[in-house]
C-alpha cells in the first residue's frame, strides 16, 4: 500500500469537543491544508498543495459517528444514512473564540466497509474542504485583469467551470470581493446569493447570502424573492440540475447578472453539459436560452507549480451578440465543436495559458506537457 505520511497523530474522537480540538490542532500545524478525508478503518488523509498525506492512526466507527454528530445540534449519525441511503452535505463550523471560526464543507456517504467482502457491511467516507475565513484576492489567484474587469455585464450569465476541487468557488469569491471592495463601477450594485451550502462569508452591507434549503426551501424561490429585492448581481453557487439551471436563466433574462459555476472541464462543453440536464424535447429551446444568456465562460484546472503550490490553468471565451446568434443555429449535438472553434480563434485556450505559465517560469516543462495531454 503506497501513500505519503505526515507526522501528525490522529486521536480517538469520542465527543464533539474532541473533534473540535483535533481540527484546531491540525489546522494550526498545517495551515495550508485544503482537504481532509476520513474512511472507516483507514488513516485520515489530508491534502496540502495538491499532495495527499496519511495521518498516524486509523479511523474507527466511533470516530465517524462523532464527526457526523459534530455537524448537528441533534443526534443524527450513520443510522439515518442507512435508512435514507443519502449522503450528508453541510458545513462543519468549529469555534475558535470571539467571532472566529474554522469552517469546512462537509460530505459523508456510505461506502463498502474495508476489510470485508460482505455487500451489506457499510463504512462511511467523509470529505472535508477547508473554507478560508479570509476572502481570496484575485491577484494572488492569478486571475488576469482582462477577466476581473470584463466579467461585469449588466445582465446575462458569467460561468466559471472546472472539475471538483479546481477552485471554481474560490475564483467566484475573489470576483465578488473585487466588486465589493475595489470596483468604483460597481459601488452601487446590490448582490444576493443562493448557495447550497454557503461557503465563503462576505460580511458586507451590499451582499446578502441565502442557503438552499435552510433559508430558501427550493432554488426557484431565490428568483421569486429576487424580484422583490431589486438586486443587480445574483450569485448562484452551482447549477447542477434542471431547477437551478432554470433559476439562473430566468434571473439573467430579467435584467440581472448571474454568476455561477458548473462541473465541466472545458469552455466548449459548458453549454452541452447544461442542456443534457433536459430531455430531447426541451434541449433545443434550452440551448437557445442558455446561449442567449451566456456572456462569458471561464474554465480552470489546478496543477502543481514550480514553487510546490497549486496554480490555476485557465481558458475563457467572451460570447458577444454575433457569436451567440451564430451558435443558436448549431444543432445541440454539435455545439461543443463549434464553441471550441470560437475558443481557438477568438478566446484564450488552455494551450495559450500553459505556454504563458511556462514562459513565466511558473510551471515546469513536465507540467506543461501534462496540461497539453489533458486539455489539448
Amino acid at each position: 500500500m503506497r501513500f505519503r505520511e505526515i507526522d501528525f497523530p490522529f486521536p480517538k474522537l469520542r465527543s464533539k469537543e474532541h473533534a473540535h480540538q483535533f481540527f484546531r490542532a491540525l489546522m494550526a500545524a498545517h495551515p495550508d491544508l485544503s482537504d481532509i478525508d476520513f474512511q472507516t478503518r483507514h488513516p485520515p488523509m489530508v491534502q496540502i498543495h495538491g499532495k495527499r498525506y496519511a495521518l498516524r492512526g486509523e479511523t474507527d466507527e466511533s470516530d465517524i459517528l462523532t464527526l457526523i454528530n459534530s455537524c448537528f445540534t441533534h443526534q443524527t449519525g450513520k443510522g439515518d444514512m442507512h435508512n435514507e441511503r443519502l449522503g450528508i452535505n453541510t458545513i462543519l463550523a468549529i469555534p475558535l473564540g470571539g467571532n472566529d471560526w474554522l469552517r469546512f464543507r462537509f460530505n459523508a456517504v456510505l461506502c463498502q466497509l474495508p476489510g470485508t467482502g460482505r455487500n451489506d457491511a457499510s463504512g462511511v467516507q467523509i470529505s472535508l474542504r477547508y473554507i478560508p475565513s479570509v476572502l481570496p484576492d484575485w491577484r494572488q489567484l492569478g486571475i488576469p485583469e482582462e477577466l476581473i474587469r470584463g466579467v461585469w455585464y449588466p445582465d446575462g450569465i458569467a460561468l466559471v467551470t472546472g472539475p471538483t476541487g479546481s477552485g471554481k468557488t474560490t475564483t467566484l469569491a475573489a470576483m465578488i470581493r473585487h466588486a465589493l471592495e475595489e470596483s468604483e463601477e460597481l459601488v452601487d450594485h446590490k448582490i444576493i446569493t443562493a448557495e447550497s451550502p454557503i461557503e465563503f462569508l462576505y460580511n458586507h452591507p451590499r451582499i446578502s447570502q441565502s442557503q438552499v434549503p435552510s433559508h430558501l426551501r427550493e432554488w426557484y424561490l431565490s428568483n421569486v424573492e429576487a424580484m422583490r429585492r431589486n438586486p443587480d448581481i445574483i450569485m448562484i453557487g452551482e447549477v447542477r440540475d434542471r431547477e437551478s439551471i432554470r433559476t439562473a436563466i430566468e434571473a439573467s433574462m430579467t435584467g440581472h447578472l448571474v454568476m455561477t459555476t458548473v462541473h465541466v472541464t472545458y469552455v466548449s462543453d459548458a453549454v452541452s453539459r447544461l442542456v443534457k440536464a433536459f430531455g430531447p424535447e426541451e434541449a433545443p429551446a434550452m440551448a437557445a436560452d442558455i446561449l442567449e444568456s451566456l456572456r462569458i465562460a471561464i474554465a480552470q484546472r489546478l496543477v502543481i507549480g514550480t514553487d510546490g503550490r497549486r496554480v490555476a490553468v485557465r481558458e475563457w471565451l467572451f460570447f458577444d451578440r454575433a457569436m451567440r446568434r451564430a451558435l443558436m443555429h448549431v444543432p445541440p449535438v454539435e455545439l461543443a465543436t463549434a464553441i471550441q472553434e470560437q475558443v481557438d480563434s477568438k478566446g484564450h485556450s488552455y494551450r495559450t495559458d500553459a505556454d504563458q505559465l511556462l514562459a513565466a517560469g511558473r510551471i515546469t516543462p513536465q507540467q506543461h506537457a501534462y496540461i497539453l495531454r489533458g486539455f489539448d
